[in-house]
């Protein structure tokens, strides 16, 4: 960068999507020297039965996939955004609905729409031996076996207290595996949340061998107070014995019915809706 080779740069994990490729101060370096950064997005994710924050079942009653949902594309795009970077290298976005991901994404990262859609982030899973050590890629924290405790960072790449909408769900899923008790206890910036849902995932494989890397069952914990929510690092702590935590996701929707806002009608309560069997 210093001699003026190099113009660009693309951070990339392997063949998923990354929320949080350590790159902050590799783009402040390359600033300085008038070098941009484009981290790479892709169009797929590690298994896992996706989250909807705007559905009344949170999506737990879908099938098992790797397709990325807007929410979850929308979500790395603000992260890197907060780290300030340039711009992204859409990889293999083709086919229905991946090209229109293209266009809400980039619309997202220029602020050139009001941003109602749902949002998930995510703590990035390990992907095709990427753990490994000498490692190709940045160490990740999932999926992780935890004795007692343990300590996770999630990045929110926003301020959620700048929405334009009230936020109408806001919860955090916790994915288990190997899990011989649910006496768990989990603090999000030092705030305990109280589990709402527990959802098995055992049933939405249909009888099919489920996939390495994903949870049995999902544990689902509202968030009753969207203050506690940093913009940057939050800190996840989990006190549960002998389990694999195999995902960590932070999801919200906004109420944005313009009609019921207009007209004064009534706004529901943070996450009085969600109804999951």
């Amino acid at each position: 960068m210093k001699e003026g080779l190099v113009d660009l740069i693309s951070p990339s994990q392997l063949m998923t999507l990354a929320h949080d490729m350590p790159i902050k101060n590799m783009t402040k370096k390359a600033h300085n020297y008038n070098v941009l950064i484009y981290p790479t997005i892709y169009p797929r994710t590690s298994f896992r039965v996706p989250l909807i924050p705007s559905s009344v079942d949170l999506g737990m009653g879908n099938d098992v996939g790797r397709d990325v949902t807007l929410a979850e594309a929308l979500g790395a795009v603000a992260n890197y955004r907060w780290m300030e970077v340039d711009g992204f290298y859409f990889f293999n976005y083709y086919g229905y609905p991946h090209p229109q991901y293209m266009y809400e994404m980039t619309a997202h990262f220029n602020h050139d729409i009001i941003d109602t859609n749902d949002k998930v982030y995510v703590v990035t899973k390990t992907y095709y031996n990427d753990d490994l050590i000498p490692s190709y890629a940045y160490v990740k924290q999932l999926p992780k076996k935890i004795i007692k405790f343990e300590s996770f960072k999630l990045i929110v790449g926003e301020n959620l207290k700048d929405l334009p909408f009230s936020i109408n769900t806001c919860i955090l899923r916790i994915g288990l595996k190997k899990s011989i008790n649910n006496d768990i206890e989990i603090k999000l910036n030092g705030q305990i949340l109280k589990k709402f849902i527990e959802k098995n995932h055992l049933e939405a494989c249909k009888g099919r061998r489920l996939p390495s890397d994903m949870a049995e069952k999902s544990l689902i914990f509202p968030i009753d107070s969207i203050a506690i929510i940093k913009q940057g690092e939050n800190i996840i702590e989990i006190n549960l014995d002998k389990t694999i935590i195999t995902d960590i996701e932070l999801g919200y929707s906004c109420f944005n019915d313009l009609r019921k806002i207009m007209l004064g009608g009534k706004i529901p309560k943070l996450n009085e809706n969600i109804k999951v069997n």
